[in-house]
């Protein structure tokens, strides 16, 4: 995995599927270690597509599925998807 850490990230298609997984592991980990809630999602409309993310207040960027990079500040000034 270390040595093809650069071409997933960049090519593979199910890399954000992959990393958000891991991410939902290491924070389930960390709640049952240290008893602390996860922290809250919140779904975004990417403002190009119209995709929809989901973020937490601790996600420091996110590559929408058309490519588009959104940085920290930039996911929270997209608008929020209405709950179905």
């Amino acid at each position: 995995l270390r040595n093809n850490l650069p071409w997933a990230a960049a090519e593979h298609p199910a890399w954000s599927e992959f990393a958000d997984e891991v991410s939902q592991l290491v924070g389930a980990c960390r709640a049952q270690v240290s008893g602390e809630p996860p922290a809250r999602r919140a779904t975004v409309v990417c403002s190009l597509c119209d995709a929809t993310m989901r973020i937490t207040l601790d996600t420091p960027g996110r590559k929408c599925a058309c490519g588009h990079q959104y940085g920290w500040a930039e996911l929270r000034q997209l608008p929020l998807a209405e709950r179905t």
